[in-house]
């Protein structure tokens, strides 16, 4: 059993098609918490009293899905202007969110006894390297495959991945709220560089 956890727009839907499609598994997403909110396993056992002994004797493999901070800026920017119906970008508050979730769920996660053991599928990674990425799940899967569709979005072409891959020269001031409200904490957890 694996449980996804991530920001939206870090890859969380694509990770939930690999995982069906290369370990024959529908992963947890809106089970133990959303994939996009607070852990909260206690909320399984509250809502169906049954699952307590379920919850007491099991452990989930967990993942943090994440997106470099930089490319995630323009990520969801892109998607709240082309989203009628998401919440209008603000970029102080979006990158302030961010930055909150991804230490809540490190450092709730990591030594939790049942979601355990936790990887971190960084977005940048799977395009570079899936087969090296999907590797650190210790299951046996068959031969690698990668999804066709994710949603709305199509495969990740060569071109696709290398779109995704690169992004257009931030202007200074979209460069300083990334860099005055993401913390040095979090780069040093996830393994980002900070650019000035």
């Amino acid at each position: 059993m694996i449980k996804i956890f991530g920001i939206e727009r870090s890859c969380t839907n694509y990770v939930k098609e690999l995982l069906t499609l290369n370990f024959g598994i529908l992963p947890f997403v809106h089970t133990f918490g959303d994939k996009h909110g607070r852990v909260n396993p206690e909320g399984f056992v509250k809502e169906f009293p049954s699952n307590e002994t379920f919850y007491k004797n099991c452990t989930v493999r967990t993942i943090i899905c994440v997106k470099n901070p930089y490319h995630w800026f323009y990520s969801i920017r892109n998607y709240c202007e082309n989203t009628p119906s998401y919440e209008p970008f603000d970029a102080v508050e979006q990158m302030q969110r961010y930055n909150k979730m991804y230490l809540h769920w490190f450092y709730e996660l990591k030594d939790h006894p049942f979601f355990t053991p936790v990887y971190i599928f960084r977005h940048e990674d799977l395009l570079r390297d899936l087969e090296g990425t999907l590797s650190k799940i210790d299951m046996p899967r068959g031969e690698l495959r990668d999804t066709d569709k994710v949603r709305i979005s199509n495969r990740f072409t060569p071109d696709r991945r290398e779109m995704y891959l690169k992004r257009k020269e931030m202007e200074p001031w979209e460069r300083g709220v990334v860099n005055m409200y993401v913390s040095d904490e979090f780069f040093k957890l996830y393994g980002y560089e900070r650019e000035f």
